[in-house]
């Protein structure tokens, strides 16, 4: 029932219990302090580390405020080679259109077969191929 009170055993084993909790959340509390001291002799020890390592942290961040250009430009980069590899992908398939295209035969419904018509198809592929290469060094020297 909700309203009779515990025996006695079952008051020991709660007693137990609590005990047992009682000593968990103590070591606990001394393992975490240990921690924290252990912290606090490190931080202490390497106090002029620290202290340069926020400097240098904090110089870098001037730095970059004060020069964009640093930030704008590998942005503006990848922007402007997207842009050229997009179009170069329209340019090769319409390339690759200059070729028979036939429908394939395969477990993909999709899928095409290209029938290369002449020699001069397959090596201007190639040459875009180093075309696009050579644009996207020359963009990015």
């Amino acid at each position: 029932m909700l309203g009779t009170p515990p025996n006695a055993t079952e008051l020991v084993n709660i007693t137990k219990a609590f005990d047992n909790n009682k000593l968990y959340a103590l070591v606990g509390i001394i393992t975490f302090g240990v921690i924290a001291l252990l912290f606090a002799c490190c931080v202490f020890c390497g106090w002029k580390s620290l202290k340069l390592a926020i400097d240098v942290i904090d110089a870098s961040a001037d730095f970059l405020f004060k020069t964009k250009r640093i930030i704008l430009v590998p942005i503006f980069y990848f922007f402007v080679t997207m842009l050229i590899v997009f179009l170069w992908l329209g340019v090769l398939v319409s390339v690759l259109s200059m070729n028979k295209i036939e429908a394939g035969s395969g477990s993909i419904p999709q899928m095409k077969n290209i029938t290369w018509t002449s020699d001069s198809n397959y090596y201007l592929v190639w040459y875009m191929v180093f075309s696009l290469i050579w644009l996207i060094c020359f963009i990015e020297y």
